[in-house]
């Protein structure tokens, strides 16, 4: 830090990192935007873990020295951490080009209230090809918005499970959008009670301007609910259904399918159900044609894309008794799995759900947690699951929440929380926020291959969500801040293993007899909660089961370039925003 910066007189210890913020803004006020930079800089290097406010004072002072690249380099920084920031995105189309550049003007389009802002959006997409863009607000009560085009004039449709409107949408000439020879209107409708999510869609003859899926704003009734099957007696196998679905990604989808079915060929009463979420991929759609033609597979096809939650609520409507297993379409479950990781649940008390370790699971990753660790190949995922049913029998580790790359939903669970719950923003691991609340790892285990762009976008929504995350769980009886010497226990065992396993000259995998497997409750617990999300994204994850279980809970219901200082200035201390997603990491 320069000498000037040391001459700032701090008010905290211990919030340092706001003073540095504070100083900075002071700092780009009095056109000094070396000190700037270096304070800004500083408050980027230090913990807490800078958000999005302090990578956009970098940005301002780099911009300032005329260090572009440098500040378009921060202001991605500030857009990964904080994808919906408007201070961001307006800066970011300002100074940057290419796609960053566009996807920042849709942004602001979007979202942004500043006509001048949303202005130079349209025009700079208007200027790559983009002749045509929408806004939609909705509450429960209302939707409204706006629409430019060129050309016929377009429909909006509102459609839910038992009616459908459409009205059109005639051009308004003195509409502030209208410019340059593009059409404008704006639009305000009432949305029809519904308790199934509704799709509104704004299309022109041959082109779809924006489709959007709403959320319910009723609650179901539930009085007249049939009554599900009676809970099975001790001895006897309760039903499991395996609830996959199907977006993109053909091989990772048929390698998940395949091992899925080898799993289920050795779970009793388990069953594949297989949702075609609108893939656009013709291949995906004769692949699960097949399956299901072959009896396979139970296969469910959406007319139009859902997403993750509006797909495994659809499915979820089509299992009547018995546990489920939430799985990504990008996983390898191992043969025994399943059979594992329901036993590890039926022998552990009050378990709300169980998750297996994993190659990429957050913190139920294996050998090095929190870290993509590389997949396994089969034969060496096949001994990873062996030795960690073997090492973790018994065992029942409490974690803060589960992973929904291979999530296990106990009926019980599933009565207390109903549906999934799509009043999050951004599908990333709601299941593990509503229906997990604190896990334990089970003795099985998982593979994953998740592409890069699927990891940034999951790293944008967790450090996001973390706040409200924490919010939610600070109800919890459970010590989360205990989880991580508890969790190692459930993996050094396996480490322990696999060295004996190495040492051994009879360790090869093609001349082991088939493993014995035993109750193994080294399951993650969550609670069930009254609210359900969606489960983390992965791709090609394999399921070993060393699991992590959790009780269910009672439910409960639910271009600029010029600077402008006040978007940059520091909260207040007692400040704390809110984010629209939840996740707890």
């Amino acid at each position: 830090m320069t000498a000037d910066a040391r001459r700032i007189a701090f008010t905290s210890k211990t919030l340092h990192h706001v003073d540095l913020e504070r100083a900075a803004v002071a700092a780009l006020e009095a056109r000094d935007f070396r000190r700037a930079f270096a304070l800004a800089d500083r408050r980027c290097r230090i913990l807490p873990h800078p958000g999005a406010r302090a990578h956009l004072l970098r940005a301002e002072a780099l911009s300032r020295l005329d260090l572009r690249d440098a500040a378009v380099a921060s202001v991605a920084r500030a857009l990964e951490l904080e994808p919906d920031d408007l201070v961001a995105a307006r800066r970011m189309m300002a100074w940057g080009d290419g796609l960053p550049q566009l996807e920042a003007a849709r942004s602001i389009a979007r979202r942004d209230d500043d006509p001048d802002s949303v202005r130079s959006a349209l025009l700079l997409l208007e200027q790559n090809g983009q002749d045509s863009c929408a806004r939609v607000d909705f509450l429960d009560e209302e939707v409204k918005g706006w629409v430019t085009w060129r050309g016929d004039d377009p429909q909006l449709s509102l459609a839910q499970a038992d009616q459908s409107s459409t009205i059109q949408l005639p051009a308004d000439p003195r509409h502030r959008f209208a410019l340059n020879g593009r059409r404008a209107a704006s639009f305000r409708l009432m949305r029809p009670a519904s308790a199934t999510s509704q799709r509104l869609e704004i299309a022109q003859v041959d082109h779809v301007i924006a489709s959007i899926q709403l959320p319910a704003n009723r609650a179901p009734d539930r009085r007249n609910a049939p009554q599900r099957p009676p809970r099975v007696r001790n001895g006897e196998t309760p039903p499991l259904t395996i609830i996959i679905p199907v977006y993109r990604d053909l091989a990772a989808t048929r390698a998940c399918i395949e091992s899925a079915l080898t799993a289920v060929a050795c779970t009793p009463g388990s069953t594949i159900v297989v949702v075609d979420d609108a893939s656009p991929e013709p291949a995906i759609k004769h692949l699960l044609g097949e399956l299901a033609a072959e009896l396979r597979i139970l296969l469910l096809t959406n007319a139009h894309n859902l997403g993750f939650v509006g797909a495994i609520n659809r499915a979820l409507g089509e299992t009547g008794a018995g546990d489920v297993v939430l799985l990504n379409s990008d996983t390898i479950v191992p043969k025994y799995a399943l059979q594992r990781l329901r036993s590890a649940v039926r022998s552990t008390p009050r378990v709300g759900t169980a998750t297996p370790l994993s190659n990429n699971g957050e913190y139920t990753s294996f050998p090095v947690p929190n870290r993509s660790n590389p997949l396994p190949s089969p034969d060496e995922l096949e001994l990873l699951d062996e030795l960690a049913g073997t090492a973790n029998s018994g065992m029942a580790i409490d974690i803060p929440n589960g992973i929904g790359f291979c999530l296990y939903i106990t009926r019980e669970c599933l009565d207390a929380v109903h549906e999934l719950s799509d009043d999050f923003y951004r599908a990333i691991s709601k299941t593990s926020t509503s229906v997990c609340a604190p896990p334990r790892p089970v003795s099985a285990t998982c593979a994953s291959r998740r592409s890069l762009s699927d990891m940034r976008v999951r790293a944008r929504f967790l450090a996001r969500s973390v706040p409200w995350c924490c919010a939610i769980f600070a109800s919890s009886s459970t010590d989360t801040s205990a989880m991580r010497p508890s969790a190692r226990r459930s993996w050094l065992p396996i480490r322990c293993a696999i060295a004996a396993r190495r040492s051994s000259s009879s360790c090869s995998p093609t001349n082991r007899a088939p493993p014995t497997r035993t109750s193994s409750s080294a399951a993650p617990r969550s609670a069930a909660r009254s609210r359900s999300g969606d489960a983390g994204n992965w791709r090609r994850k394999t399921g070993a089961v060393s699991s992590f279980t959790s009780a269910p809970r009672e439910s409960a219901g639910s271009p600029r370039s010029s600077i402008r200082m006040a978007e940059l200035r520091s909260p207040s201390h007692s400040t704390l925003r809110r984010p629209r997603a939840a996740m707890l990491c």
